[in-house]
């Protein structure tokens, strides 16, 4: 997956939106290296890391069989419940 920052999405979904519920733009920090986090695209999120071996985000794809192609933020995984 080729890793791109854009901060407004095609959709009009803006950044500050992704912020204020804890998302991590993908222009200020990148997570470890085979980190398994939660990315998105502005509308749609799955689970990606980013790959020594192609140098960008890799993930599985969604429901609709898709790859993100414009990550601009990222999470980790909430607390698992007790």
């Amino acid at each position: 997956m080729e890793h791109k920052t854009s901060i407004k999405h095609e959709n009009g979904n803006d950044a500050n939106r992704l912020l204020a519920a804890g998302w991590i733009r993908c222009t200020e920090t990148l997570p470890p290296l085979r980190k398994r986090v939660i990315v998105t695209d502005g509308v749609i999120s799955t689970i990606g890391w980013i790959s020594n071996y192609r140098k960008g985000w890799e993930g599985w794809v969604t429901l609709d069989n898709e790859y993100l192609n414009d990550i601009v933020a990222w999470q980790e995984f909430p607390p698992a419940c007790s």
